[in-house]
């Protein structure tokens, strides 16, 4: 199976909450594509769903490493703070990443959904 396909199927995997599984397999795909900052992504958003944050962050970090102008791991990482209660971080992020891609729907729907959060 080639990594596209590897890709899918963990997203798949992902989508019905099997993070166990996602993170497994994402840990074998990254040692052989190191560089791929969607496997990374992929691996934070399966800590994320099961609540642990702090490996979330390091992995949506890493991804944010390998491609800084990507933002869906910077939005992941904003939700995470979120989710752990550090809004004034995810508040932050969010801001950052909204001035430099003010046109995102998804990015500005989360963080509408942050500043709700705070009312």
């Amino acid at each position: 199976m080639n990594l596209e396909k590897k890709i899918d199927s963990l997203i798949l995997d992902l989508q019905k909450n099997k993070h166990n599984n996602v993170i497994e397999d994402s840990k074998k795909l990254i040692k052989k594509n190191q560089d791929n900052w969607v496997i990374y992504n992929i691996c934070g958003l399966a800590y994320q769903g099961k609540k642990d944050f702090v490996n979330a962050k390091k992995y949506f970090l890493k991804a944010i490493k390998i491609n800084p102008i990507e933002n869906s791991p910077k939005m992941n990482l904003a939700n995470t703070y979120s989710f752990n209660n550090e809004d004034e971080m995810s508040e932050n992020l969010f801001k950052k990443i909204i001035d430099n891609s003010q046109n995102d729907v998804l990015l500005l729907l989360n963080y509408a959904n942050l500043k709700k959060k705070k009312k």
